[in-house]
């Protein structure tokens, strides 16, 4: 048989594993504690309450003839984007007969490359597909049809993307879950006891009491401690059906096993398990009873890996001796760029081999009824599948909602301050106001500002808000967590403080200034009503973000819709006015039921208004009143509506959101082994000498010294100040020198530093960070000009959704290549990278984006992000984290990428979470970081040999890397005992041979550079012979990219000129036939105002709803150095102008 991947021989493979052979048993865990229930040592024994053990009947869970479909189609767009023409083609294919099972007692694992269908098939199997795609075959529990109710009734699932309040501390979060998802009869003890346990056995003890946090706002836990917060989230309940999609995604090889091993506790208590997983290692893969391989959508295999290894050796593909099974079956199922045809016949005979075996027949034939009273006992729950009380929901949920309203800055103080300074504002404008004709005016105007002073304000904070949890309402409320009312009905209690504090504040500046009526209970009655518009406001903004999908696209509905309810509050046209076919829409509007209660309450007791000689002025209240064709009976019947408005608005917007059922440089086997690429960086040191510093051409060796790195850490000490702690030190004069033609892996546990580390080192600190220390390029000081020396990939992608692929690159080759590289060159470039990193056949694809249609995976995201920063070929790359997210052989690709340009000269320095043995032999230097201390710095042989001599041997046929961090993590339990033991490991390194050679390079780089003729632009531009892009160019391509965003979202754009369109015909229609009486007179001054008032508000939100979504990625690439302020601002502006032309 031939295999798609290269075959290396077996002296290649490193022994990676602690077993007898490549599918041995699991052996004794060198670190952990005896937990007799499994038969050896293990991290921890992820033990549960006995109140919470055996409550559900086990669960068998299958699926058979899943076919899953996506209609493919093609756009075409017209002049102006519009007149877009479809073409339907053949639907795509991603599901093709899937048949499997999972029973109670077994932890199942997914796995296959990128794109084979994992995700999907979980999706699927948890009814959570998607809109657009087709699914047909049949899903059973126990052998009776499972539907969507059923299936969130006894199940829990974690999902890849992790979704929090990120107000919310890990301890209240997971109190939180407690309280909503844990059955109804276990008491309040047995549940915080269960947090508890959750919290140690999954190792976030130290961040606790720390804020989730939210990107780019409020920094929190890392993104390990997040993804294990995610899985403590589910754990907790204890379900009989348990689904995870990359539960060990982000984390290190010592807290993935730990995460695995709770879910193999979970199945030995009968519960059943499946989950996707990229890159197990030797001793996680073990751990699965069984396992589904999947490839090119189909199954390639389902069973034991036992009977795994023997089914691949009868097709003529054994699973080599010391090698990880995961990462031979996952490399032997890919499809290689350059070899797809082959591969693909590889993946076709492998998969009818399985199909047409004992055991895919046996899948494929319909399920059995196994337990038919006990499933019909679990329909019963699924008729409810809410497990707290209504009375508990609303208390947990209520808690919840009031914390986050009370750690939310934005929603406090911004916006307290905010109210004070526009009601300071008005009070001045208006001030002492007297009862003339001229004041009657001016008074009536500030009584209208006050209506619509709060309706833009509460409706567009509610719409940021709300948008931005509405994800997470919705995961959560489909998980049955809590039903819609509840959610809505805390989020209005809890609210209330804020939404009466802002209007009353108002109220309290600007009444007295503006000098209206004293008596004090005309002054409540205003505070009343100014409360009860702004309420209904909130409700309003509810319901828009209810029928939204995004902040987008509220915000470009907000605007245009609030409009025809201010044509019609009075002020701009005379109610009495209003033509009768539009009477309907007249009484929705809350400016007309506010104005007149406001007017009655200022005018009905005013019985003398001073004039002068003029026959139109008012006499009295009364006159005004009547001018107004308002009437004093109506002040409670105003009332009345607005408080209507308010719980109208918020059960259409609760009936809105009820969701309803439904690869390398070089790939060549015989590159140079790993002494070449050493000898080549060797060579690339030896053009180091006396006299000159030219990074770009004798390669970069990048030292720090005694380098610290602080956060300030603040407590809240009131509304508006805050009570300043002592910094936190992240970084505790750590040091350390890495060579060019140098590959660098940077390991630890989660938190341990090595972010921080990698962005001290690339000059891209966040700010409030204090970094103290010495960080050199080929001894000289770091600065700006590292944007043009280094690539930096981070952890985070971050694209234009609406590009392709090929577009996506393309743009960045014109930005980033030197200006003198022709377009063949950059098309070529472009292309080469597409086919190494496996894009070829997503270059035409939208890369998408979390939140909307995804139509790249995360690993090809990951390959995108690493293309990126591959196009300028930089001297100097760092790299967070580029393998999370992909499968073993994509992430050994990526790694031996790194490789080859290393072996180039470049100097390349990376953080990694569980690489395999495989991946780990590939690295040249190990810096192992604990608690922001350096415990070894060398190479991975002087690292073995290191932790020997202090009596920390690592096992034969074991992966060394996770021997490193398992040795170096806090175990669950004993965490005074593994703290004490890594500080003196860090002890024992700072006096060693190694740390001191470490300094004497640092110190010989220093005085190297000092004897160098330092270029007086070197701060600037290092690589001399570099040449940016032109300032035309970054603007044509920045233009050009926002066009394209423009013309790819139609369906906000039609939206806003229908809106447009609409609103004209409107106002036409209320004003057709306007006579120059009086009430002609207003109404003309009404029409002029509305014309003002539209076209300031709709592109004004229309670009707060844009740029913020776009600013993280603004960010990113200014500070990458690609373009500058003022040419993007440009460009946007531009790509506005046809937009806004064709709305005018």
């Amino acid at each position: 048989m031939m295999l798609c991947f290269t075959k290396f021989p077996l002296s290649y493979f490193r022994q990676n594993d602690r077993r007898r052979s490549s599918c041995g048993e699991l052996p004794t865990s060198s670190k952990g504690s005896d937990d007799p229930s499994s038969g050896g040592t293990t991290p921890y024994s992820g033990s549960y309450p006995s109140s919470l053990v055996g409550s559900m009947d086990r669960v068998t869970y299958t699926w058979t003839n899943m076919n899953v479909y996506c209609a493919q189609q093609e756009q075409r767009e017209g002049f102006f984007g519009w007149n877009r023409r479809r073409y339907f083609g053949e639907r795509k294919h991603i599901l093709k007969n899937v048949n499997g099972a999972a029973y109670p007692g077994e932890l199942l694992a997914l796995m296959g490359s990128s794109g084979a269908g994992k995700t999907t098939l979980l999706n699927t199997l948890t009814f959570r597909s998607g809109k657009q795609l087709d699914v047909t075959g049949m899903r059973a529990i126990n052998g009776e049809p499972a539907t969507a109710e059923t299936i969130t009734a006894l199940s829990a699932y974690v999902q890849q993307d992790d979704l929090f309040i990120g107000t919310l501390t890990v301890r209240e979060h997971l109190i939180f879950q407690a309280l909503v998802r844990m059955d109804r009869w276990i008491p309040y003890e047995a549940r915080m006891k269960r947090v508890e346990e959750v919290i140690s056995e999954l190792a976030l003890t130290k961040c606790q009491n720390t804020l989730i946090g939210i990107p780019g706002r409020i920094k929190g836990i890392s993104g390990g401690e997040m993804k294990r917060l995610s899985f403590a989230s589910e754990v907790l309940t204890d379900p009989p059906l348990l689904l995870c999609d990359e539960p060990t995604s982000g984390l290190d090889s010592f807290m993935a096993q730990n995460v695995v091993q709770v879910l193999k506790n979970m199945a030995l208590k009968g519960k059943t398990v499946i989950c996707t997983i990229h890159q197990p290692s030797s001793e996680v893969f073990a751990m699965f009873d069984k396992v589904l391989l999947m490839a090119e959508g189909r199954v390639a295999y389902l069973g034991t890996s036992h009977e795994a290894c023997d089914f691949f050796s009868q097709l003529g593909a054994p699973c080599p001796s010391n090698y990880n099974p995961a990462d031979f079956f996952i490399q032997l199922l890919a499809v290689v760029p350059s070899r797809e045809e082959t591969c693909r016949q590889t993946v076709d005979l492998i998969c009818d081999t399985f199909e047409n075996s004992e055991a895919g027949q046996k899948f494929a034939q319909p399920p059995l009824i196994t337990t038919k009273t006990t499933f019909e006992e679990e329909i019963d729950i699924a008729r409810s599948p809410y497990k707290a009380k209504w009375s508990a929901q609303f208390r947990a949920v209520l808690w919840r909602s009031w914390l986050s309203v009370k750690k939310e800055p934005i929603l406090i103080k911004v916006r307290m301050l905010q109210t004070f300074m526009v009601a300071m504002l008005i009070g001045i404008m208006f001030f002492g106001q007297e009862l003339t004709e001229d004041g009657v005016m001016n008074i009536n105007g500030a009584l209208f500002l006050f209506l619509t002073n709060m309706t833009f304000q509460n409706v567009f904070a509610v719409i940021n808000v709300f948008c931005s949890e509405l994800p997470i309402f919705m995961r959560e409320h489909s998980n049955g967590m809590y039903r819609a009312d509840v959610y809505f009905l805390c989020k209005t209690l809890a609210e209330i403080p804020i939404f009466i504090a802002i209007p009353v504040l108002f109220t309290v500046v600007t009444y007295f200034m503006i000098g209206l009526t004293p008596e004090p209970y005309k002054f409540f009655n205003t505070a009343l009503i100014v409360t009860l518009v702004a309420n209904v406001a909130t409700s309003f903004g509810y319901l828009i973000s209810s029928i939204s999908s995004s902040v987008n696209m509220a915000l470009s509905i907000g605007p245009p819709v609030v409009i025809p309810f201010l044509l019609f509050g009075g002020f701009f046209l005379n109610t009495g006015s209003v033509p009768p076919y539009f009477k309907w829409l007249s009484n929705l509007s809350w400016f007309k039921y506010g104005n007149e209660a406001l007017l009655i309450n200022q005018w009905s007791d005013v019985d003398y208004i001073e004039c002068e000689q003029n026959t139109t002025c008012p006499k009295n209240g009364a006159v005004v009143l009547q001018t107004l064709n308002f009437y004093v009976d109506d002040f409670y019947f105003d009332i009345l509506a607005l408080l209507g408005l308010i719980v109208s608005f918020r059960i259409f917007a609760v009936r809105e959101v009820h969701p309803s059922a439904s690869t390398s440089l070089c790939l060549n086997p015989t590159a140079p082994p790993a002494k070449t690429k050493l000898e080549k960086g060797a060579e690339m040191s030896s053009l180091r000498g006396y006299g000159k510093w030219a990074p770009d051409v004798e390669g970069v060796t990048l030292t720090w010294h005694d380098l610290s790195v602080y956060v300030p850490a603040e407590k809240e000490g009131g509304l508006f100040r805050k009570q300043s702690k002592p910094h936190k030190r992240l970084l505790n004069s750590v040091s350390g020198a890495v060579k060019p033609g140098t590959l660098v892996a940077l390991m630890g546990s989660s938190g341990a530093g090595k972010s921080t580390l990698m962005n001290a080192l690339a000059h891209r600190n966040p700010v409030g960070v204090v970094v103290d220390g010495d960080i050199r390029v080929n001894g000289r000081p770091i600065g700006p000009y590292m944007n043009n020396l280094c690539g930096y990939v981070p952890q985070e992608d971050l694209f234009v959704r609406d590009l392709t692929v090929k577009e996506h690159l393309t743009f960045m080759a014109w930005m980033r290549l030197d200006r003198r590289t022709s377009r063949f060159e950059r098309r070529r470039h472009v292309l080469d990278l597409l086919s190494i990193l496996g894009l070829s056949e997503r270059a035409d694809t939208r890369i998408g984006a979390t939140g909307h249609e995804k139509v790249l995976s995360g690993g090809e995201k990951k390959r995108l992000a690493f293309a990126s920063e591959l196009l300028t070929d930089p001297p100097l790359l760092f790299c967070d984290e580029p393998t999370t997210g992909l499968d073993s052989f994509s992430a050994q690709k990526i790694v031996q990428m790194m490789g080859s340009m290393a072996a180039q000269g470049k100097t390349i320095v990376c953080t990694i979470h569980q690489p395999s043995s495989e991946m780990f032999s590939l690295f040249h230097e190990l810096i192992l970081l604990v608690d922001g201390r350096i415990a070894f710095m060398g190479t991975p042989n002087n690292a073995v040999t290191f932790f020997e001599s202090l009596n920390y041997r690592c096992p034969e046929n074991y992966n060394p890397a996770d021997f490193f961090i398992h040795t170096l993590s806090v175990t669950p339990g004993d965490e005074e005992r593994s703290r004490v033991a890594v500080k003196a490991i860090c002890d024992q390194y700072t006096v060693s041979e190694h740390a001191r050679a470490v300094d004497l390079l640092v110190h010989y780089e220093r005085h190297l550079a000092e004897s160098c003729e330092i270029p007086s632009d070197h701060h600037r531009a290092p690589r001399t012979k570099f040449k940016g892009p032109l300032l035309s160019t970054q603007f044509f391509w920045l233009a050009y990219r926002s066009f394209l965003c423009v013309l790819r979202d139609p369906a906000v754009q039609k939206l806003r000129i229908v809106q447009k369109l609409g609103i004209a015909i409107m106002a036409g229609l209320c004003y057709v036939g306007t006579q120059l009486d009086q009430r002609g007179i207003q109404a003309i001054q009404g029409a002029l105002f509305i014309f003002v008032t539209e076209n300031t508000f709709s592109p004004m939100y229309s670009v707060l709803a844009l740029f913020p979504q776009e600013f993280p990625l603004f960010m990113r690439e200014y500070k990458s150095g690609l373009y500058g302020v003022g040419v993007y601002y440009l460009s946007k502006l531009i790509a506005m102008v046809r937009t806004f032309a064709s709305q005018f």
